[in-house]
């Protein structure tokens, strides 16, 4: 299983539970963090779940488009850290040009990698203080070259989903069984289906960002979007 934007890695560890319980076997998990205090809950997550971190990969990068270092912003809790946009970059360059903390930023970006102030970052919902720093970045293609198959792959990266996926949908029509993604932004979510649709795979579950469901169980509420695909090349 490979979970991208894996916070403190709560999806990896409650499938690696079910697996033990369900059809106990090897496995490797791949979490995938950018912001380090999450990770470091990540690993904290599967220590007290019993899980050896040392059979299973993790990785402290963002993902996206490129391998080059990109912005993020550093901070726990808020669960909307992504990566920031050349819009967002232009910002933060208009919030400091010409003020006093002009010339500490740029200390701080040369020798820390990090502007060294606080920031209010909002969700919509909440609203928190961060920093933002220069973080590794890696390509879905970079984490599934090793790989030749991957049973379930988590996506969880705030509003970039849609440039991850989209330039790998046949890499992704290769090597993965089943992909489950929260999409943010019902453009996205619409987009991401259709080129789902387009490249063969079956809709498990399709419930768009911000709408009511009613289903057997009940009614339910989303506020992202759960597109749930399953890859018909592998059966179910």
């Amino acid at each position: 299983m490979v979970e991208l934007g894996a916070g403190w890695g709560a999806r990896s560890v409650t499938a690696h539970v079910m697996l033990e319980k369900l059809n106990p076997m090897p496995s490797r998990l791949v979490v995938v963090e950018a912001e380090p205090t999450h990770f470091q809950w990540a690993n904290k997550h599967f220590e007290n779940n019993g899980i050896d971190r040392a059979d299973h990969w993790f990785l402290n990068v963002a993902v996206g488009t490129t391998t080059k270092p990109v912005i993020f912003p550093i901070g726990e809790g808020l669960y909307s850290n992504n990566v920031t946009p050349p819009q967002g970059r232009q910002e933060l360059l208009n919030s400091i040009m010409g003020t006093e903390a002009m010339e500490v930023v740029l200390q701080n970006l040369i020798i820390n990698g990090k502007m060294g102030i606080q920031l209010e970052v909002s969700n919509g919902v909440d609203a928190r203080d961060f920093d933002f720093s220069f973080v590794s970045c890696v390509t879905l293609e970079n984490i599934l070259s090793p790989m030749d198959t991957v049973d379930l792959l988590d996506i969880d990266i705030q509003g970039v989903e849609r440039e991850v996926i989209l330039p790998v949908i046949e890499l992704l029509s290769r090597k993965v069984k089943r992909i489950h993604i929260g999409t943010h932004g019902r453009d996205v979510h619409n987009e991401l289906a259709s080129c789902f649709t387009e490249a063969g795979w079956d809709f498990a579950f399709n419930f768009g960002p911000g709408d009511i469901f009613d289903l057997l169980g009940g009614r339910f509420a989303t506020s992202d979007g759960v597109l749930s695909v399953v890859n018909p090349k592998f059966g179910r």
